[in-house]
């Protein structure tokens, strides 16, 4: 019977050992695959918000200089990378100059937002250029790239749209003011652009810069 009972006790705290093994395991695992999990994204998709916290200093040290007309306006654009556009705080006010988001045609076929009026029913009333089928509205809403003061874009090798870090003409030049990687997610596999390993999700997945 002694003997039964230490063997009983021995196999009681066996199990109580390898369950508490197991618990330790799955939260070391578990906070593992979180962490490489955030720094993968925060690796992988973090450009917007530098190269935003670029144009607003850039913007803010253009604005300094005083207006040598009643009012100057300064025009920051995006094409297919206008879902990426944090925020209006990301661009700075100014009482004497007029700093505004535009929109460039890009292969998105969709509705994009625009500007409230400034009559006094601007919040209740319905704009015009909108639809309820989502369809692409081409009367107000894109400038031409020579417009813009500033263009933000993700450059990949193959898009449709124009490379806008290269356009230049007789009356302008753009210039690349701040640059981060973003990543290609289809050229980049999966499990390496999902979490973060060390040496190896830089060796597989694919980035482009984000000017």
């Amino acid at each position: 019977l002694l003997i039964l009972l230490q063997i009983a006790r021995s196999s009681s705290r066996l199990i109580g050992q390898f369950l508490r093994f197991c618990v330790s395991a799955c939260v070391i695992t578990f906070v593992v695959l979180s962490l490489s999990r955030w720094v993968g994204l925060v690796r992988n998709y973090h450009a917007p918000y530098p190269i935003y916290k670029a144009l607003h200093d850039d913007i803010a040290s253009s604005i300094s200089i005083p207006c040598p007309l009643d009012k100057c306006s300064i025009t920051a654009c995006v094409g297919k990378e206008w879902y990426r556009f944090p925020s209006h705080f990301f661009l700075p006010t100014s009482t004497t100059y007029d700093i505004s988001l535009r929109f460039l045609d890009s292969s998105f076929g969709g509705l994009l937002p625009k500007y409230y009026s400034e009559t006094s029913d601007a919040t209740s009333a319905i704009p015009d250029g909108m639809n309820d089928q989502n369809r692409k509205d081409s009367l107000d809403r894109f400038v031409d790239p020579l417009q813009c003061d500033y263009i933000i874009d993700l450059d990949l090798p193959d898009q449709q749209a124009p490379h806008y870090a290269h356009i230049t003409s007789t009356n302008a030049t753009f210039d690349i003011v701040a640059q981060q990687d973003f990543l290609d997610s289809p050229k980049s596999r999966s499990w390496s652009r999902a979490f973060f390993v060390p040496f190896l999700s830089e060796r597989h997945n694919v980035y482009h810069p984000y000017n």
